[in-house]
């Protein structure tokens, strides 16, 4: 298992029918993002204990890897025509027509250390 998320050059996410089908709206932890980036972290042995999507920018994007928070570093979208995750959450959750998507992303240690 890799608890260092940083190792990753990048990490492709797919979102898929079975992710949208099966998300949760307004669930931090089981909304179709956080589904999908659980799927993908875990295919890449990474090791880590909650995913959540606290918003709708990628910037409120968490994985916490016992003690560490990591976030997206900017994400790379690899569907042209997508107009990003935020647009997806917002949609999501308003219960609208959503498609499968797929992104590649890195990620940066934004852990708070207390003195």
């Amino acid at each position: 298992m890799i608890s260092d998320l940083e190792e990753f050059p990048y990490i492709q996410v797919d979102v898929t029918r079975e992710d949208l089908d099966n998300g949760i709206r307004k669930h931090p932890c089981n909304c179709p993002l956080a589904l999908a980036l659980k799927r993908a972290l875990r295919e890449h042995g990474a090791d880590f204990h909650e995913v959540r999507v606290d918003g709708a920018n990628f910037e409120d994007v968490h994985v916490f890897s016992y003690g560490r928070d990591f976030r997206f570093e900017y994400p790379e979208y690899c569907n042209p025509d997508f107009n990003g995750i935020e647009e997806f959450v917002f949609a999501f959750d308003r219960e609208e027509f959503c498609v499968p998507f797929s992104f590649r992303v890195s990620f940066y240690d934004d852990t708070i250390v207390e003195d």
